[in-house]
């Protein structure tokens, strides 16, 4: 009998340490400073506004890390390897391409508001003025191809063909008129604007010509409103249900902080319930 209780304790103490273990693991993995659960968001240098935001209002509860990249595709793939909680800086479209070219499963919670590009030049003020064989740098990733040839089709110095030819994007294959033979060069998004004294024109995002010293509305044209790029919290699929995504986009919602990221953004941003406004307002101009 007493053989019997000593195999019944020692086999409850083991489950008990095993347990103890378990615990202690998980709260060592999601603990951060004060006890807090420990969050990390990945965006780029050019695009803290909103992580910042979202790190001073879920402070109470949550110890918040933001992690900076410099090329664009990194934190998505930070963020798919689990290096990551979420991220900002992407767009919508973007994403979808990315995911159906990795195989991932990001998802994006929350369409607050959109980094919008358009096409801007350092040496002419408008599109009239380019001359033939004029280079325009544009982003290498496909999303961003297809966004700027649509935009550089609205602007009205090219036309494309009635859908793709390969695929769901455009590419510089699909042009079926270019009568100032616009050359295009191709690089990563980060540094278009960087390198706009070294061609005529560029189509990025307003943020990026801020960030570089320009003007963010000095564009020369916009895109076509159906063809916005839609900016917010990015997860992992299996993550979108979590406790600090939910209290993340209810807070990005109120009114307080919507109206400090506008601030923060200083015009190269606007939000989505104003989009109609913000292109009613520069297609009157």
């Amino acid at each position: 009998m007493k053989s019997v209780v000593k195999k019944i304790l020692a086999a409850t103490l083991c489950l008990t340490f095993a347990v103890g273990l378990v615990a202690c693991s998980g709260d060592q993995a999601a603990k951060g400073k004060g006890g807090k659960e420990a969050i990390k968001i990945g965006t780029f240098p050019s695009t803290t506004q909103l992580p910042n935001i979202l790190k001073d209002s879920l402070a109470d509860e949550y110890d918040v890390e933001i992690v900076l990249f410099d090329g664009n595709n990194m934190p998505a793939e930070a963020l798919n390897a689990k290096e990551l909680d979420g991220i900002i800086g992407n767009g919508d479209k973007w994403l979808a391409t990315y995911n159906k070219e990795n195989n991932t499963n990001l998802v994006m919670v929350d369409k607050l508001y959109s980094h919008f590009s358009g096409l801007y030049s350092e040496k002419y003020k408008s599109t009239e003025e380019f001359p033939d064989g004029a280079k325009i740098a544009i982003a290498n990733d496909p999303t961003n191809v297809n966004n700027a040839l649509k935009l550089l089709q609205n602007s009205g110095l090219i036309d494309l063909s009635e859908k793709p030819g390969s695929g769901n994007v455009y590419t510089t294959l699909d042009i079926t008129k270019n009568d100032k033979n616009l050359k295009f060069m191709q690089m990563d998004l980060t540094m278009i604007a960087k390198n706009m004294k070294d061609v005529d024109g560029v189509v990025t995002s307003a943020i990026l010509i801020k960030e570089a010293g320009g003007d963010p509305m000095s564009f020369l044209a916009l895109p076509n409103q159906e063809d916005l790029q839609k900016d917010g919290l990015i997860v992992n699929a299996d993550d979108q249900y979590k406790g600090w995504v939910k209290k993340a986009v209810e807070v990005g919602h109120t009114e307080e902080n919507k109206k400090k990221l506008m601030e923060e953004l200083e015009g190269t941003a606007f939000l989505l319930e104003d989009a109609d406004a913000f292109f009613a307002k520069n297609k009157a101009e």
